[in-house]
């Protein structure tokens, strides 16, 4: 479908969660922390397009807030998950072999591993947060590196999303033509961006895979 409509995916971004969100106002903030707190674990969505979700919502500083809110909820959801499940349920949602390379980084580098990995944008959230909590890393040590690099990482999304809305999304929905119009300039800045998204992924994990061999 995105292949044949370029608008498809960013289409449906903005009508089944962007608009939802925007309308349930203050409830809107609350569901967003919380699916924020479930998506590594339930929902298989990259947590960087949710952060970019926050720019396109509340603007930069809105974004990043809550941006910031979420992913603390997440980090510490998913370590505790990982300290009370133990390896076989870490397992479950890593596999072993990127676990053990994981392990690797952080018992070597330790908080200083944590915060790299989330102030930098490109790399994968859960997995740090999974194996902090099997590896029983100090949890007032893992929530500050967490915290610290989360401001950069939601900073940077949070102004991306805003970059493409300039805050003018709430005055699309009650506006089907402007929304229309709104949806076909902006997808192919969001495709980019998912684009990027990707390929640094799959860069990473090849050197990642370089590194473990």
């Amino acid at each position: 479908m995105q292949y044949q409509d370029e608008t498809w995916l960013f289409d449906k971004v903005i009508r089944w969660f962007v608009i939802p969100i925007i309308e349930l106002e203050a409830w809107g903030w609350l569901i967003f922390i919380i699916f924020m707190g479930v998506q590594g674990i339930l929902v298989p969505i990259p947590s960087e397009l949710v952060l970019l979700i926050t720019g396109l919502i509340w603007g930069f500083t809105g974004g990043m807030v809550l941006g910031i809110i979420g992913s603390m909820a997440a980090g510490i959801l998913t370590y505790y998950i990982a300290a009370l499940g133990g390896r076989p349920v870490i397992e479950l949602f890593l596999g072993e072999e990127n676990l053990e390379l994981i392990d690797v980084y952080i018992e070597r580098y330790g908080a200083k591993a944590i915060l790299i990995a989330r102030a930098f944008p490109f790399m994968a959230f859960d997995p740090i947060s999974y194996a902090s909590g099997f590896l029983k890393i100090k949890f007032r040590v893992y929530v500050l590196a967490t915290f610290i690099g989360s401001i950069i990482r939601c900073a940077f999304y949070a102004w991306l999303g805003s970059t493409m809305t300039k805050g003018q999304v709430q005055d699309f929905i009650n506006n089907p033509q402007a929304l229309d119009s709104f949806i076909s300039s902006g997808a192919g800045q969001f495709n980019v961006m998912l684009f990027i998204i990707a390929v640094s992924y799959t860069h990473l994990r090849a050197h990642e895979t370089s590194l473990h061999l």
